[in-house]
């Protein structure tokens, strides 16, 4: 029986992860991750997306991210088969990189896109991998808490201005993401 379509909705709210199958690494150096941001920066532009953060770790990756029309598995599929196609290229693969079909929680308000962001961005630090954020390489954690330049497809904008109360925005979202290591 096939699988139920997604239901979508014009300006949503999603937290997407994947995984490898069988929980396999997707992401063997550096250039792969950087190929897949590549790949997701294209997919941004090309269904204007608003990306809020990502956070790519060696076998998945976590999204938090809205679509302005109802596209997130058209879009997702996209990536999913370019990165897909570059990893069969550069190893001997067969079968599905990845382990199933994405899941996509709906996000639903301002506290709860917060939430889904700072879970992306602490997932180095839960998985002992890191002791801070800062110190992952492959999450928008960087650019997004001002300490990277501005790679002009992440939405940082909206999420420092979720903590604009006339202190710095960028230190305010550091001390929000701080308060998740605790």
């Amino acid at each position: 029986m096939p699988r139920l379509p997604r239901v979508e909705f014009d300006h949503a709210f999603y937290h997407i992860t994947t995984r490898g199958n069988n929980r396999q690494n997707i992401f063997r150096e550096e250039q792969d991750f950087r190929r897949f941001l590549f790949e997701l920066m294209r997919v941004v532009r090309e269904y204007d997306w608003r990306c809020y953060a990502y956070c790519l770790m060696t076998n998945h990756y976590h999204l938090t991210l809205q679509t302005i029309e109802p596209n997130l598995s058209v879009g997702i599929r996209t990536l999913h088969t370019r990165y897909s196609i570059y990893f069969r290229n550069k190893y001997p693969y067969t079968g599905n990189l990845f382990e199933k079909r994405y899941d996509a929680s709906s996000v639903h308000d301002d506290a709860y896109v917060l939430e889904s962001i700072r879970y992306d961005l602490l997932n180095p630090v839960r998985a002992g991998i890191v002791e801070h954020p800062k110190d992952w390489s492959w999450s928008s954690y960087r650019e997004t808490a001002g300490l990277e330049e501005p790679s002009g497809w992440m939405d940082n904008e909206w999420v420092r201005s979720m903590f604009d109360d006339h202190t710095t925005p960028a230190k305010r979202f550091i001390e929000f993401i701080d308060m998740g290591i605790e």
